[in-house]
């Protein structure tokens, strides 16, 4: 073992550009194959076009990355996020799309569901959750509170993507076969796509109770948009094991 880590790290051990030095880590990681030149890529791996770097993993979890490239992943994934969340806001009437309705399976590969709509949070979302629920409660015409929350979303609500936590969270009208479902396994692959660029995230999975911040952060902005929103909810929380995800071109 020792030898091999001292392989892998003679491997990698230049001046090299973070996307080569990634490269080199991976040339070196069992389950995964590297061909040819890596491109102008990020530090790391799931910045990397397997087209272009010639990199092929035969599943996501044969990946680990180190936490300097987790991190640098979670970074860029919160970022997209934000761009094709405001985008939605602005053009698409704040219909959630593609890319905010991963698919979900079992860490396994089974599916337990083609699409859920999931929500990134502001890691303190106070400020935000109380002007939800003051913009709800000031008035009564359900087309008026939808028209703020466009406003607020299409404002500056996601360009600071650093507010932002990893933590997704979904609501489900409760009981929900699903919800249970996602429960009784406790972890799954959110797969996302959208815009040549998707991510494929194992996720740990948890019921959120009624006074935490995320529950309220979430309930008030679905309370925004949809006024039939049934009086008893389940809301889970997605929290993300970036050293195993992975980013891709599709």
């Amino acid at each position: 073992m020792a030898t091999d880590s001292a392989q892998i790290a003679q491997r990698v051990k230049s001046d090299r550009s973070p996307a080569e030095l990634v490269h080199g880590v991976l040339q070196a990681v069992p389950g995964v194959v590297c061909r040819g030149a890596v491109g102008q890529a990020g530090l790391a791996f799931g910045d990397i076009d397997p087209q272009e770097s010639g990199c092929m993993a035969r599943k996501p979890d044969n990946i680990v990355l180190t936490n300097a490239a987790a991190a640098a992943l979670r970074d860029e994934f919160v970022g997209w996020q934000c761009r094709i969340r405001q985008l939605a806001a602005r053009q698409a009437g704040g219909r959630p799309s593609a890319g905010m309705r991963p698919r979900v399976t079992s860490p396994e590969g089974a599916e337990l569901a083609p699409g859920i709509v999931v929500l990134i949070v502001e890691a303190d979302p106070t400020v935000s959750t109380t002007l939800f629920r003051y913009q709800y409660l000031k008035t009564q015409d359900p087309t008026e509170r939808y028209d703020k929350m466009l406003e607020i979303l299409q404002a500056s609500y996601f360009q600071q993507p650093a507010r932002f936590s990893d933590v997704m969270t979904a609501l489900f009208g409760a009981p929900s076969a699903l919800a249970l479902r996602l429960l009784a396994h406790g972890r799954c692959v959110l797969e996302f796509e959208e815009y040549a660029q998707g991510y494929r995230i194992p996720c740990a999975i948890a019921a959120l109770g009624a006074e935490h911040p995320r529950y309220q952060a979430t309930y008030w902005h679905n309370r925004m948009f949809n006024p039939n929103l049934p009086g008893e909810v389940s809301i889970l929380s997605f929290t993300p094991d970036w050293r195993h995800a992975i980013g891709y071109r599709p």
